[in-house]
């Protein structure tokens, strides 16, 4: 299936491994670079850390980070006036503990730099924070008081600081849909 290109890599691990850059930064050496892009958001951050240090346009590690850091995101959001759910960085038990004290169920668990809803939990119930506790708490998580109501999403493409597509949706039902072996759908 790759026979159009010329050299193609395959990395195990490939979230991790730090081989991905030092071949990326090779290439760079050997053959130049003029652009680099990113083909799922778990390249994002990698992306921008390598165009910073090829010196490539597009967007840098810090902007990236603000993209895929949710906790991140939601302080940039809150600096510009826009109404965010109350969120905080979750380490311990403790942290969702007094999270949930402080403002109550529902709330949302997630990865601070998830994708996709994975590992991603609404916990409406007292029976749901204690079998989320017996699981344990991964690390770098994010918890955020639940909002009910209809999610729209935007997706779009901007050049030169200017938009070229933009494509307003609203889900058919929720991003958590394929946990309950539900389709994602949006119109």
């Amino acid at each position: 299936g790759y026979r159009h290109l010329p050299r193609v890599w395959s990395f195990p691990n490939y979230r991790t491994n730090g081989q991905v850059e030092q071949t990326a930064l090779r290439l760079a050496k050997e053959i130049g670079f003029r652009a680099l892009f990113a083909k799922g958001e778990v390249d994002i951050l990698r992306a921008g850390r390598l165009r910073d240090a090829l010196g490539l346009p597009g967007q840098g590690f810090q902007s990236a980070l603000v993209f895929r850091d949710k906790l991140l995101m939601k302080a940039r959001l809150q600096e510009g006036g826009v109404p965010v759910a109350v969120a905080a960085r979750v380490t311990t038990a403790c942290d969702l503990l007094e999270f949930v004290e402080a403002h109550g169920l529902p709330v949302v668990i997630k990865p601070v730099l998830g994708s996709g809803s994975l590992d991603t939990r609404v916990i409406r119930d007292e029976a749901a924070l204690d079998a989320l506790l017996v699981r344990g708490i991964a690390p770098d998580m994010a918890v955020e008081k639940f909002v009910e109501g209809t999610m729209y999403h935007v997706d779009g493409l901007m050049a030169h600081s200017e938009v070229v597509e933009i494509h307003p949706s609203t889900y058919v039902n929720d991003c958590l849909s394929f946990q309950r072996d539900e389709f994602l759908g949006g119109y």
